[in-house]
């Protein structure tokens, strides 16, 4: 029988009054691997920054001959804004963006263990079916993915949009449009190797649902009294 606890508190740097909880049965430490994802380098070619081509420069950055001398002039330097986002790179470049937290359980409830974080990049072959293969590939109903190609990728398929992976059996798939929600209408096999990469999972997170969260950032600290250090 786990102990009980009828009345503890918790406090955290975002308030200097603790939060009471009652009845608190377990608690436990956890990193949770949230979605995971693929880095594409993305150039800002808005023309916004003073250049369409997402460039701007620095004008009258000072120029020394050594460290604390005198600036003998000044320069000026062109710089490129770049962003990571959630689209495809080529060839896709897997991030985790993950967070440990104090998770606090009541009534009995068992704090579930996170699974592990999923990296799967593939080879695949695709025909004029629609039918794309990749032999027991493992990736889940509803994944995200990324598709690249070292030849010519399959038409209408591109690099820089994301799919819908869509289960068929070990081997077989389709891949959906994600906006308009319709299976993609592949009209050839492509050329060399093709490769496709999960960008996020469609693997739920633990049921957390009843218990308190309180990510590590907060510095969360558990007290048994109002009066403990």
């Amino acid at each position: 029988m786990p102990v009980l606890f009828p009345k503890l508190w918790v406090v955290t740097n975002l308030s200097s009054d603790p939060d009471a909880l009652t009845n608190v049965t377990s608690w436990k430490i956890i990193q949770f691997p949230w979605r995971t994802g693929t880095y594409r380098d993305l150039p800002v070619n808005t023309g916004k920054l003073n250049s369409a081509s997402g460039s701007f420069t620095y004008q009258n950055l000072p120029v020394i001959g050594s460290d604390n001398a005198v600036p003998t002039g000044t320069a000026s330097e062109q710089l490129r804004l770049y962003s990571p986002d959630d689209a495809a790179h080529v060839p896709p470049r897997p991030y985790k963006k993950s967070e440990t937290a104090l998770v606090l359980a009541f009534n009995d409830d068992v704090i579930p263990e996170p699974a592990a974080p999923v990296w799967r990049s593939v080879q695949f072959t695709a025909a004029a079916s629609n039918i794309c293969t990749s032999s027991n590939n493992e990736f889940a109903n509803g994944d995200v993915v990324a598709v690249a190609s070292a030849g010519t990728i399959p038409p209408p398929l591109v690099t820089t949009t994301l799919y819908q992976f869509v289960k068929l059996n070990a081997n077989d798939f389709l891949l959906m449009n994600r906006s308009t929600r319709a299976i993609v209408d592949i009209t050839g096999p492509g050329s060399l190797t093709h490769t496709m990469a999960l960008v996020s999972t469609n693997v739920l997170e633990p049921n957390l649902i009843g218990m308190s969260v309180y990510p590590m950032i907060w510095e969360p600290r558990i007290k048994f009294a109002l009066n403990d250090s």
